[in-house]
């Protein structure tokens, strides 16, 4: 049986955090989701670093996928890595954190345009109408699991990046 690597890499640093109040504004002003902030100046910083460091890494067998949340600071953080290794972004839903609200974060084909890097015709375990009332993923005992092993399972690639 072939071995899989799966290395998983948290997003930098989010600009909401070391702009709190400044961004809230911005983002009522302009009618942005402030749930999903870019990364801050750091965690460019942070995303082009970890993007050096795992490229110059001789992993065998070699990454080949990269999933990522809909997340703009998730999507910023592996572009830098996605540049690096000559690879598309797949966004995966089933990797947003617990309180997911699909229907506010823009789909995948609405971030092509300024993160070409975003493979839209990929298609997720979890697509964007899997939401509660509320828009947040609707989050059921055993899901979690599935989550998490149905993405490697479903992609046939040796190393894969989260």
């Amino acid at each position: 049986m072939p071995r899989t690597t799966l290395l998983l890499v948290r997003h930098g640093a989010r600009f909401d955090y070391a702009n709190k109040e400044a961004w809230k504004e911005r983002c009522a002003k302009l009618g942005l989701v402030a749930a999903d902030p870019p990364l801050s100046s750091l965690g460019h910083a942070q995303a082009r670093q970890t993007a050096e460091a795992l490229a110059h890494e001789a992993f065998s067998p070699p990454i080949s996928v990269l999933l990522s949340s809909p997340y703009l600071r998730v999507l910023q953080t592996a572009q830098p890595l996605a540049h690096a290794l000559n690879l598309s972004i797949c966004v995966e839903h089933c990797l947003a954190e617990f309180g997911h609200a699909p229907a506010l974060i823009p789909p995948p084909a609405a971030r092509v345009s300024l993160m070409p890097e975003v493979d839209e015709t990929f298609t997720p375990l979890i697509g964007r109408e899997c939401s509660g009332s509320g828009g947040e993923t609707r989050r059921t005992e055993g899901r979690e699991g599935e989550c998490a092993t149905q993405p490697l399972q479903r992609v046939k690639y040796s190393s894969t990046i989260y």
